[in-house]
């Protein structure tokens, strides 16, 4: 708990400092799937809101990626809007992109951006996943929707797992995680402020 809450100031005065700490923090997720992939290669996964790029880079260095799906419209809209999120500002939005594209270059040949909203770019996705992880509008319905829709694309033991799983700044997450494990019946962690749900209702942590 307090690990979090150190990590939460450092991370806002880095940012106001203009120095970004996820560069050197990669989240609880992806340490877990570090662990939980160990000596498997040629992983293919996808992040739903990608922003600046910087969780998407560190996805792309710690693990064995063969293809991410990176799935951002770059585009606010009124739903967006209503979060109140500083992020839901196009001209915002625009260098976020740009800032993305360039962050990522090296690693272009892993990429397949699908500049979209989430709940049509999971059509275009023809192939199992190993991981989704879910960092985009964090509105119940939103979240909610983005775990209904992804869930059914993943392998089996493939990983479901999201960001900002805190009730007291994203009750939204909180809830649409809490009605759609209960749903599904499938094993889950929390990871820092990583939420995790595995595939399989067998698997014990």
């Amino acid at each position: 708990m307090w690990n979090n809450k150190i990590k939460k100031i450092i991370s806002k005065f880095t940012q106001f400092i203009g120095y970004d700490l996820e560069r050197y923090y990669p989240r609880g997720f992806i340490k877990f799937l570090c662990g939980y992939y160990k000596g498997k290669k040629d992983l293919i996964g996808a992040e739903i809101g990608v922003y600046q790029g910087e969780n998407a880079l560190n996805i792309l260095k710690y693990l064995p990626i063969k293809k991410l799906y990176l799935i951002d419209p770059y585009q606010n809209y009124q739903d967006y809007s209503k979060t109140k999120d500083p992020a839901a500002n196009q001209d915002k939005l625009d260098i976020a992109k740009i800032q993305a594209i360039q962050k990522l270059s090296e690693f272009k040949n892993k990429i397949v951006w699908i500049n979209k909203r989430s709940d049509i770019a999971h059509k275009e996705i023809e192939e199992k996943l190993d991981f989704v992880y879910i960092d985009a509008n964090h509105s119940y319905e939103f979240v909610k929707r983005d775990m209904e829709n992804y869930y059914p694309l993943l392998k089996i033991d493939g990983v479901l797992c999201g960001h900002d799983i805190e009730p007291s700044m994203w009750p939204g997450i909180l809830f649409a995680f809490s009605d759609f494990i209960k749903e599904k019946k499938l094993p889950y962690r929390i990871i820092e402020s990583d939420w995790i749900i595995i595939n399989n209702s067998n698997f014990k942590f």
